[in-house]
């Protein structure tokens, strides 16, 4: 969630903001010194050079910053193998995520939560648990699989997705009903033209709607560019093999999505051919949170698996690598052929 310092602000204020409220946090807990400051996206930083010291301060998104604040640090110190790296976050349910992602790391960051104008050390979070399915809606299940939708359980609600899109949702009130459209508002205005359809139908509108323009055939619609890295696990879960499992199986983000226009990377669960436990994250773009997130949902659902961060060929980049390298249990990164670039 947003930090004291408003959204609604100017980039540029804000940004000035942000470096005022980290020097006055940094200078609280260790004293002045001649320190430097630096831009981090959806936050701020500074570099104290003579102790090799960073601190990130991360407002937007905190739960996912860990990786991005990791490679800044990396950046801002080259060279400086013995960086002592500090994660300052505004959240403090996000520092304790963080925290929980940082102990995976072989030289973990000090991560930080903000009380006021003090900072204390953010109590890791446990491993992360998935919130149990609503009971009797089994025949909505049922109308999902039946029209070739994929289902997933995500933090307590049934999802209908269609290559990795939500397309559906199982709400459930003094009954449970199946609303379709892509993402809330899209529920919402549908229910409001074709509220009196019968669920099947319903359904089978949004599903001709969602087939024409997710395909590789309309990469660039609107509804190809949303959810890529879902669109690209559906993709591994039909064929393991890219990634040298035999079976996979879809399981939550260990943080909650923003929308269904999130970019965050998910991951599936499984086994390799010989019968190996193995946890593959999904990604899309130069994501340097798909590493914490992997090693999450690895430290949640097979803490012994070996795990693969899968990318697009062209999203292969020297800094995941470097963070996945950075892992106590390193992971592997794997190119791999994307959906909806498929003839």
């Amino acid at each position: 969630m947003p930090g004291p310092v408003a959204a609604a602000v100017d980039p540029e204020r804000r940004a000035t903001l942000l470096g005022a409220r980290l020097r006055g946090l940094v200078a609280g807990r260790w004293g002045e010194a001649d320190r430097t400051a630096g831009r981090f996206p959806g936050g701020a930083a500074l570099v104290e050079a003579a102790s090799e010291r960073v601190w990130v301060l991360a407002e937007e998104h905190g739960d996912r910053a860990l990786g991005g604040a990791l490679l800044w640090s990396a950046r801002a110190l080259p060279g400086a193998a013995a960086a002592e790296v500090h994660v300052i976050l505004a959240d403090v349910d996000a520092a304790a995520v963080v925290a929980r992602q940082a102990a995976l790391f072989h030289r973990p960051p000090s991560v930080w939560a903000v009380d006021g104008a003090t900072l204390h050390p953010a109590v890791p979070a446990p491993p992360h648990v998935p919130a149990p399915g609503p009971a009797g809606v089994d025949s909505l299940i049922a109308l999902l699989e039946a029209n070739g939708v994929e289902v997933l359980l995500e933090h307590g609600s049934i999802v209908g997705a269609w290559r990795g899109l939500e397309i559906a949702r199982v709400v459930v009130g003094d009954d449970a009903r199946l609303e379709v459209g892509v993402g809330p508002h899209d529920r919402e205005a549908f229910a409001l033209v074709h509220g009196q359809l019968p669920a099947p139908e319903a359904l089978a509108k949004v599903i001709d709607a969602v087939r024409e323009q997710r395909s590789p055939t309309r990469p660039d619609s609107p509804f190809g560019r949303l959810a890529r890295a879902r669109w690209l696990r559906t993709h591994l879960v039909d064929r393991p093999e890219l990634v040298g499992a035999a079976r996979l199986v879809p399981v939550e983000p260990t943080v909650t999505p923003a929308g269904v226009k999130d970019s965050l990377a998910v991951s599936a669960v499984g086994e390799d051919a010989d019968g190996r436990p193995i946890v593959v994250t999904a990604a899309v773009g130069i994501d340097p949170g798909a590493v914490p997130a992997g090693a999450d949902a690895r430290l949640a659902y097979a803490p012994d698996a070996e795990l693969v961060v899968a990318v697009p060929a062209r999203d292969r980049h020297p800094a995941v690598d470097e963070l996945a390298a950075a892992l106590r249990d390193p992971a592997e990164v794997r190119a791999v052929p994307v959906p909806w670039e498929q003839t």
